[in-house]
């Protein structure tokens, strides 16, 4: 009688490499939340085909070696997705990490002297954090000490916080606190002002253009006194000392203690290559290897009374086993703050088309991007050379409620529509999906095909460029 390893017992990390399958002296290993994983390290041979008289096969050669597989997973704030969204869609958000410390598993305390969030158990510098990103801090009894800061220094067990929206205050050490790390547009430590003639935010230094802010993207404001200021808003223009929205605010005069933030995933031309480790905790020294993966293709799938699911498609260049982890690689040796897995009819709202909201249902939403990626290979290497992108192919499936005629011309005209819904979980912590420019490639008859039916139209669209944000798929990701 034997053993054999469960599928249960398997961890799963990944780390962004310099360059195509080279990985960093030191990678910050993140591990994946995940629901299923395949990834295969591929082998091409070829046979002799040499004549002998005994008529057997002389022998088999190995041509060539390459990585395939795929990644399923649900749908959480606090998955490693960021780095799978900006390998998805060739694109580069900034530098740091977008981890979750704390929660139900971490406790976090705040330090006065030096400025700091100490831990009481795991590593800051495991976790990814590095100096000069900015960190979303919630969840402190004191509300000095919940905010907006720039990371000044990282160690093992403290996290020195400058330029903030405050001044942090001594607070014993607690579990449900969070740090959570921002990457993309922030705008912390200058005097920001609100205007309700145009619901415009203004600065009186430094320069949102710079910042990164984007014409289309979704921002989250935080320390205003009126609460329609705060929250969640659209910018229709970026200015270096104004950023215009499409929110209604109310006049507010400049001050300080306020952040404006946002992360805007858009697929572009960056091309991401990715590490990837697993290690089967059955036994002991056996960890599967892979490098130079890119993603090939992501898929969303949204259903009532269902998970929220996402899966990526890979290939790559090399994959090999190993007795242990990747050579100087940090790994987070606790696990993130658990944010929870996101389910349809619970955590999606704010449907719209065309900025407006949605006058009908819709039962199901599809999403698929495609890369077109090709291996191609070279006369002195058995792995892949290359692995470039084709078109960034967007495309999917919108199952809409029949119940009006408005519905029906828009696959009559061929309108150019902007569809987009949020995703939020029981913290606050939220998606943003848009398509914002896609079109009806067919029109769908409207029939009637037995009784005791509801008409739904089961409506493929593609995405195509968008003149505003320059993309056919946006992703924003806004910690609350």
């Amino acid at each position: 009688m034997g053993d054999v390893l469960s599928s249960d017992r398997v961890d799963l990390r990944i780390s962004e490499e310099s360059q195509l399958a080279e990985t960093p002296a030191s990678p910050a290993m993140l591990e994946v939340r995940f629901t299923g994983v395949t990834i295969d390290d591929l082998m091409v041979s070829v046979e002799s085909n040499e004549i002998n008289e005994d008529r057997l096969v002389e022998e088999s050669y190995e041509a060539g070696r390459s990585v395939e597989g795929s990644l399923s997973t649900e749908f959480s704030f606090g998955n490693a997705t960021d780095l799978l969204f900006e390998a998805a869609l060739a694109c580069d958000v900034g530098a740091g990490t977008f981890r979750v410390v704390g929660g139900t598993k971490i406790s976090l305390e705040a330090e006065a002297t030096g400025t700091k969030i100490i831990r009481t158990e795991g590593s800051w510098v495991a976790d990814g954090f590095v100096v000069g990103q900015k960190v979303r801090t919630r969840g402190f009894s004191n509300a000095a000490n919940n905010g907006v800061f720039e990371v000044a220094s990282v160690s093992a067990t403290e996290l020195g916080l400058t330029n903030g929206t405050s001044v942090i205050v001594d607070e014993a050490a607690a579990l449900n606190r969070r740090v959570i790390g921002l990457r993309g547009s922030v705008t912390v430590n200058v005097n920001l002002s609100s205007d309700s003639a145009d619901g415009s935010f203004s600065r009186a230094s430094g320069s949102f253009v710079s910042d990164g802010f984007k014409v289309g993207q979704y921002i989250r404001v935080i320390g205003f006194s009126n609460a329609a200021n705060n929250g969640v808003h659209r910018v229709t223009a970026v200015a270096a000392s104004k950023i215009t929205t499409a929110s209604t605010l109310v006049t507010e005069v400049a001050a300080s203690g306020r952040a404006i933030y946002g992360e805007c995933y858009r697929n572009g031309t960056v091309l991401k290559s990715l590490f990837i480790e697993q290690e089967h905790k059955d036994v002991a020294g056996l960890f599967m290897s892979f490098r130079g993966v890119r993603v090939n293709s992501m898929e969303m799938s949204i259903e009532t009374e269902s998970m929220l699911e996402l899966s990526f498609d890979f290939m790559g260049v090399q994959g090999n086993s190993a007795a242990a982890t990747q050579a100087g690689s940090t790994s987070p040796a606790t696990p993130a703050a658990v944010c929870p897995s996101m389910v349809a009819g619970v955590n999606v709202g704010t449907l719209q088309i065309n900025d407006a909201a949605l006058s009908e249902g819709v039962q199901s939403f599809s999403l698929s991007v495609n890369n077109n990626a090709r291996k191609e290979g070279a006369i002195d290497t058995k792995y892949p050379y290359a692995i470039p992108f084709g078109k960034s192919n967007v495309s999917g499936t919108i199952a809409f409620m029949l119940a009006s005629r408005a519905q029906v011309q828009r696959f009559e005209n061929h309108d150019a529509l902007k569809f987009s819904f949020r995703i939020t979980d029981t913290n606050g912590d939220l998606y943003v999906v848009t398509v914002p420019r896609l079109r009806f490639p067919e029109k769908f008859p409207v029939n009637a095909s037995g009784p005791n039916e509801s008409l739904i139209i089961e409506a493929p669209y593609i995405g195509v460029k968008d003149p505003v944000t320059g993309c056919s798929i946006q992703i924003d990701r806004l910690a609350a």
